[in-house]
């Protein structure tokens, strides 16, 4: 057994299944190099190539546009602190709506309310977990200014149909692939998360590669870069964008380290095999789940290229299934096998949206609108059903899952479910 913290390191457990590590000698190497400079961050003000950080820094962001095939690659802190900066880009105004979906981290939807703008929840497709065209289509208003578009774990979002929507209306289209690195898109042209008008990727420790924590925005716009620079750098040296019209120059110190500059370009290199090899685990698991009655895989074989796996998607058939999904789960554990999930998340079911708190007491921006808006189970329907009742995923960001541990899953899997199928 090995110990797992879990939950945001709340809860540690004892797992059968040996936790995913990326991390090796070739990080300790480049962070002995940067420590040997004695320079661990070079941000400073001004209009000069400092005000982009420091070599290490410069050097990933090149190495990631090279990569990733985009014009700009601005690394931040976070990819809560990226989600800000690209949302901030759009240059939208207080109380315009965004649609995002309510199938997500929190970060998605907080990072439009942190521009003093309103998340709307479009619903979400039962088969892909991406928000749903038509849905977005439908809540198209006079102060829709964007939509944030999740690339769901590591599933591309109908992008073509959201840019289609976009344009139609004069709006941005930004995509929040935080679990989506080097995945190739559908058609295989380009990467995952680089053909909206700004998005980005996540690099905190869970993820398929990381930094510990941190995120880069990519964008192909100059204009949208250039804003979003000058929101990481606490909106120091804004003269020059100012006099060239740019609004939503708030800033705040969203600047990535040289430390974790250097570890992010050594997993870079790393990321394509890291990709394949989730990849090659996951058609194992498809044809493995794929065999139980009552369970379904959300997914057709010719995507399982074109798909990162952060979360395998399960779905379990209640008309067929009686057992719940918390006694599945807890019988998993009791095996030593953790990270099936009961449920993901509907943040338009969550209090905060519920009773729009915002900011202060007065409900803020809420309050402010002049509009009312509800949020609530029965505005996305599918979410719902999805979140209560049908979703069972297995979170593959937690494990290296080499072969054998692959044998203990399925084993343990097969046990659990005979077991339980008796008891019913």
């Amino acid at each position: 057994m090995t110990k797992l913290a879990i939950n945001g390191g709340t809860k540690v457990i004892e797992t059968a299944l040996k936790p995913y590590n990326t991390i090796g000698v070739e990080e300790a190497s480049a962070v002995q190099d940067v420590i040997s400079t004695g320079i661990l961050s070079a941000y400073v003000a001004g209009d000069g190539p400092e005000h982009l950080g420091g070599p290490f820094v410069r050097s990933f962001e090149a190495a990631w546009s090279e990569k990733f095939g985009v014009e700009h690659s601005i690394t931040v802190n976070s990819w809560t602190s990226g989600l800000i900066c690209c949302v901030g880009a759009t240059e939208i105004e207080p109380f315009s709506e965004v649609i995002t979906s309510p199938w997500t981290m929190c970060a998605t939807a907080t990072s439009i309310l942190h521009w003093n703008a309103i998340p709307v929840f479009a619903d979400i497709d039962p088969g892909s977990f991406t928000i749903d065209p038509a849905s977005v289509e439908s809540l198209i208003s006079d102060r829709t200014s964007a939509i944030l578009a999740v690339d769901i774990f590591g599933r591309e979002c109908e992008l073509q149909s959201l840019q289609r929507i976009a344009t139609k209306h004069g709006i941005k289209l930004i995509t929040d692939s935080a679990q989506a690195p080097l995945v190739a898109s559908n058609n295989g042209d380009y990467f995952v998360g680089t053909k909206s008008d700004v998005g980005g990727f996540s690099l905190n420790y869970h993820k398929h590669f990381h930094t510990g924590e941190g995120g880069v925005v990519v964008t192909n716009d100059d204009r949208i870069a250039a804003i979003a620079r000058g929101i990481r750098n606490h909106g120091e040296a804004n003269n020059s964008l100012i006099s060239a019209g740019y609004r939503n120059l708030v800033g705040h110190n969203f600047r990535l380290g040289e430390l974790e500059a250097a570890i992010g370009t050594c997993q870079l290199a790393k990321g394509d095999n890291l990709i394949v090899r989730r990849q090659q685990v996951a058609k194992k698991l498809y044809y493995f789940f794929g065999q139980f009655e009552g369970i379904s895989v959300p997914l057709t074989e010719d995507l399982l290229d074109h798909h990162g796996f952060y979360v395998f998607p399960i779905l379990i058939n209640d008309d067929i299934v009686k057992i719940p999904r918390s006694k599945i789960i807890s019988a998993l554990e009791a095996e030593g096998i953790f990270g099936f999930m009961d449920g993901y998340v509907n943040l338009s079911s969550w209090d905060f949206f519920n009773n729009q708190i915002g900011y202060g007491a007065n409900s803020f921006p809420w309050s402010y609108a002049g509009r009312r808006y509800i949020y609530g189970e029965e505005t996305v329907p599918v979410t719902a059903m999805l979140h209560n009742r049908k979703f069972l995923g297995f979170e593959m960001c937690l494990y290296e899952l080499n072969d054998t541990d692959l044998q203990l899953l399925m084993m343990a899997f097969e046990k659990v479910w005979s077991n339980l199928q008796e008891l019913k």
